[in-house]
C-alpha cells in the first residue's frame, strides 16, 4: 500500500513554488513527505535538496532529476547491520518490528536482504502504526524460536519502544538491533539503562573521532548550546551543497538547469559524517 500523504506538505510546497516563486527548496523529514512532493517538484522544475528524507526510489528505481539527495537512502543505512548481525553477532533466526511506512519498509528490507544473503533467516515481520501508543501487544506476538530482533523506529517512538522492550523482560533474553534512529543522539538523551546493549547502524554519530566532525561539533555546540545529532549534521551538509553550487554558478539561481547541474557537481571531502578522502584511501582494502 502507498504511503499516506503527509498532511500539509503539498499545499505548503505549492505555495512556495507558485506564490513565493522560490528558486530552490530543501528539507523534508518523513519518507512519505519526500515521495509526496515529487510530482510537484518535477512539474515546477524546482532544484531540490533532500538532506534527511530517505525514500529509496528517489535515487533508484524512479530517479528524480530535480532532487539531489545529500543523505543516505533508507536501505543503505542497514546493509552493514545485516552483515554485522550475521558475521560478528552470530545471529541466525530473527524477527523484525518496524514502522509501517516507507522508511520502516526500506530500512527493514536493507537489513533483511544482507542478513539473508549471508545465510540468516528473518522468520517473522511485524509492522506498527505511526500513531502507536503501546508496543506491548506487538512484542507479545514475537515468535519464541528467534535469537534476535531488528527494529526501526524514530523520534519519540524510539524511547517508547526501547523502554517497553525492557519493561516486558526482553532486554536480557533476546538481542535487539536496529537502524540508527532507534538510538541516535537526538533520542538517546531520553533513554536510560534500557538502551545499553542495543546495536544500531547509522551514517553519523556525534562521537566520530575525525577532525571534520570535531570542528563541526565544537562550532555547533558553541552556537546552539547542545550537542550534534544526525539531523543537525545532515542539515549542515545540505546547506553546504547549496552554498557550493551557488558559488560555482556565481549566484545565478534563476537558471534552474544550471543550478541543478551545479548541485550534482558538488564534492565535499571534509564532511562531518565521514572520513576524509585521504583517510579512506588508507583504510580501503
Amino acid at each position: 500500500a502507498p504511503d499516506p500523504e503527509p498532511p500539509g506538505a503539498l499545499p505548503r510546497a505549492r505555495c512556495l513554488f507558485e506564490q513565493e516563486k522560490v528558486h530552490p527548496i530543501a528539507g523534508g523529514l518523513l519518507a512519505a513527505t519526500g515521495c509526496a512532493l515529487v510530482p510537484s517538484i518535477e512539474q515546477n522544475k524546482i532544484p531540490t535538496v533532500y538532506p534527511i528524507t530517505a525514500p529509496d526510489d528517489i535515487t533508484q528505481r524512479k530517479p528524480v532529476r530535480w532532487i539531489v539527495r545529500t543523505s543516505a537512502s533508507g536501505s543503505q543505512m542497514t546493509h552493514p547491520l545485516g552483515d554485522y548481525a550475521y558475521k560478528q553477532m552470530k545471529l541466525r533466526r530473527m524477527a523484525t518490528i518496524s514502522m509501517d511506512y516507507a522508511f520502516g519498509w526500506e530500512t527493514n528490507a536493507g537489513f533483511q536482504r544482507v542478513f539473508e544473503d549471508q545465510g540468516g533467516k528473518v522468520v517473522q515481520r511485524i509492522w506498527t502504526p505511526l500513531n502507536i501508543q503501546d508496543y506491548a501487544p506487538f512484542l507479545a506476538s514475537l515468535r519464541k524460536d528467534i535469537d534476535g530482533v531488528y527494529a526501526c523506529h524514530t523520534g519519540g517512538l524510539s524511547p517508547r519502544f526501547v523502554k517497553t522492550w525492557s519493561d516486558v523482560g526482553l532486554k536480557d533474553k533476546i538481542q535487539l538491533v536496529g537502524v540508527g534512529t532507534l538510538t541516535d543522539e537526538n533520542v538517546l538523551k531520553a533513554m536510560g539503562d534500557e538502551a545499553i546493549g542495543v546495536i544500531t547502524s547509522l551514517h553519523y554519530s556525534a562521537a566520530l573521532e575525525t577532525p571534520a566532525n570535531k570542528k563541526f561539533s565544537a562550532a555547533y555546540e558553541k552556537r546552539f548550546g547542545r550537542g550534534t545529532s544526525l539531523y543537525s549534521a545532515q542539515g549542515y551538509t545540505g546547506a553546504r551543497f547549496y552554498y557550493e553550487a551557488l558559488k560555482a554558478i556565481n549566484g545565478e539561481a534563476e537558471n534552474k538547469e544550471k543550478f541543478v547541474a551545479a548541485l550534482r557537481q558538488v564534492a565535499i571531502s571534509d564532511d562531518p559524517r565521514g572520513l576524509p578522502l585521504e583517510e579512506l584511501d588508507r583504510v580501503a582494502p
